[in-house]
């Protein structure tokens, strides 16, 4: 089973994951797990405990920020190789790049259609759902 983090100060946007993607798709549900962490600091934590196979990563929170979170995780020689998908509702070139540049694999727009989301977590997860 795959599982992915999302690490995110908004419960909001873990709720529409949870419900749009998981809850409404039996076949994501059999073969993914979500696990959630709000805040950088436990999202650091959880990647520890659940050694998730992707990370969905806010770029702005209160506290440690997204560029931050990235940055810990990546230095680690035992998760850097995780893909991190970056997620804002404030997007700017400035943010999209620096997030590449720390490693991150993609920029997602937080009101994003849900089945792109959905295609793109497929993609990184190498799974064969239709």
């Amino acid at each position: 089973m795959k599982n992915i983090l999302l690490i995110d100060d908004s419960e909001n946007f873990y709720r529409i994951i949870n419900n749009e993607i998981f809850e409404k798709n039996e076949s994501f549900k059999n073969l993914v797990t979500l696990t959630y962490a709000n805040n950088g600091f436990d999202g650091i934590v959880e990647v520890g405990k659940s050694k998730p196979d992707l990370i969905i990563l806010d770029f702005s929170m209160i506290g440690l920020n997204g560029f931050e979170t990235a940055t810990i995780i990546k230095r680690n020689e035992n998760y850097k190789d995780i893909p991190i998908i970056f997620i804002s509702s404030n997007k700017t070139i400035i943010d999209e790049v620096h997030g590449l540049m720390l490693g991150g694999y993609e920029y997602l727009p937080k009101n994003s259609n849900i089945s792109n989301t959905m295609n793109i977590i497929k993609e990184y997860l190498k799974l064969d759902i239709r």
